[in-house]
Parts: C-alpha cells; structure tokens; sequence
C-alpha cells in the first residue's frame, strides 16, 4: 500500500491532482458555511460589477459576489457528479458482472446491447431521460448516471473476461458456489483496480456533463432564501455569466475555470492510478530507481 501510495505521488500530475483534490473537497464542506453569506447577500447598489479588489470576479445581476458563489458551488457541483457515477457504477458494474458470470449466448446479446447503448451521444441521451422525469437536480444526476452506465457494462465485460476462465474461478465452481457470489467475490474482485480507476476517470466528465445540463436550463433550478446557499451549482452560474459575457466576461470565466480544475484533477488522479496499479509501470520505476541509486 505505501508503495502504490509513493508511485503515486512520485509523478507530477499524481502529485498536482491530489493537492488539488484534497484543496477541492475541503472547499466543499466548508465552503457554504464559510462563504455562503456572501454568496448570497443581494446588493441592488452593486449590480453587475465588474471586477474589484471587493469582487475579484464582479457581481451578478442581484449584487452577490461571483466568487464566493463560485466557491460555495463547488459542493452541490461535486455532489451531483458523485450520485452521476455512483448510479452508472452501479448499474454498469452489475450489468457487466452478470453477463459474463452468465456467460454464452446471453452474454453476446448483452455486449450488444452495450455497444447499441454506447452509440447514443450522451447528452442527448441525458435531455430523454429528463425530459421523462421531469427538469431538476436529481434528474439531471439519474439522467447523466444512466447516459455513462454503459462504459462501466463495458469495462467489467471486457476485464471480466479474461478472469472468468482462471483456474481460482472454475475451482469455485466445482465447489459449487452460487453465480452471484462467483461473480461479485472472485469476478469483480479480480479486476476492482481497474474499476477503480474508470470510477476516477469518468468523475470528471460526470462532473461537466452535469454542469453542462444546468447550463442548459435542465439541471440545478434557481433558489431564494436561506437555502440559496445549498442550490449554487457552476452550470447555472455559467448560464447566467453568459449573457452578460462581453461586458463581464469574469461572471462567466469562475465558474468555467472551476469546472476545468475539476476536470482535469480528477483525470490526473485517475490517470495517476491507472499508472499506480498497472504492474509493469510500477516495476519499470522501480527499477529505474534502482539503476540511479546503484550509479550515484
């Protein structure tokens, strides 16, 4: 464990991704109560401000502070994204799970389906479903959830594959042990760094795609009052920043910012995992390590 957790953060984005991470999920939870108040305190004298040493990315179109809105937003964005991959993990990785501890003709049927699932661009995908259930923030998390279920289906059905046929796996059968826990001990088991990895990877563009949804009006709704502070999310924030862009273009640029920032830490830190648990990787650093040592 200590190894993986040095070959982790012995690499520059592996490093970079984490401080950025850790810097993100602690503005997560203090950041409606250490900023909610500014966030969202109307000042009718200061609208549309541009930005100033009090507002360093201006005001919006109510006089509230668009960074700390910006700041605040971070928790319910990251929320959001976080039920997004936790709904597609879970229906992908049970999916795919399935069809190959099944097996045969089933499991052929079932890759099909995932291509044919695969094939729908995502965010139109996401508009159906929340045009089925109804505009909202739990919609638009369901919506993105099953858009990207199919990549989970489809990675456990192709890692799944070459473990189903290994000796430990068809000893558990002889020994008779039932589908479900052949398929979620031994078959997931196997190949959980992987999944873990995915997990990582696809946070990130759940986390855009979400974004993306309340930018569009079909996502986090528009809130007052005290629990304005718990609603703020950046796709909204964009939305509203935009139509003011060209005299403002600060209003739209904090949220846009913070959306890449995740972005990219998450798809470091997965990309740094992947690395971590690949095996080959891990030796060939090692044994470059170990070359420079013995040369100094």
């Amino acid at each position: 464990m200590k190894g993986r957790i040095r070959a982790l953060l012995g690499t520059p984005t592996g490093a970079i991704s984490v401080v950025l991470l850790l810097a993100i999920l602690v503005l997560a939870v203090i950041g409606p109560a250490v900023f909610g108040d500014a966030a969202t305190t109307t000042d009718f004298l200061a609208i549309l401000q541009p930005s100033s040493s009090a507002h360093p990315l201006g005001t919006d179109g109510a006089g509230r502070d668009i960074l700390a809105r910006t700041l605040v937003g971070t928790r319910l964005s990251l929320v959001l994204a976080l039920v997004a991959v936790s709904i597609a993990a879970g229906i992908g990785l049970l999916f795919g799970a399935a069809l190959v501890t099944i097996g045969g003709r089933t499991e052929r049927v079932g890759g099909t389906v995932i291509d044919t699932w695969l094939g729908f661009p995502s965010i139109l995908l996401s508009v159906l479903i929340i045009a089925i259930l109804e505009p909202g923030a739990g919609a638009a998390a369901v919506a993105i959830g099953l858009s990207i279920a199919p990549f989970f289906a489809r990675i456990t059905l192709s890692s799944a594959a070459g473990v189903v046929n290994l000796d430990y796996v068809s000893a558990a059968r002889l020994l008779g042990l039932s589908r479900v826990r052949i398929g979620t001990r031994y078959v997931l088991g196997s190949i959980a760094d992987a999944l873990v990895v995915a997990v990582f990877s696809m946070f990130g563009q759940a986390l855009i795609a979400v974004s993306a949804l309340s930018y569009l009006g079909l996502g986090v709704p528009a809130d007052v009052g005290s629990s304005e502070r718990y609603s703020i999310d950046w796709g909204r924030m964009l939305n509203e920043g935009i139509e003011n862009f060209r005299q403002r273009p600060a209003g739209a640029l904090g949220p846009a910012v913070a959306i890449a920032i995740c972005g990219l830490a998450f798809g470091w830190f997965g990309d740094a995992l992947g690395r971590t648990f690949n095996p080959r990787l891990v030796v060939r650093r090692r044994t470059y390590a170990d070359i420079s040592a013995a040369d100094s």
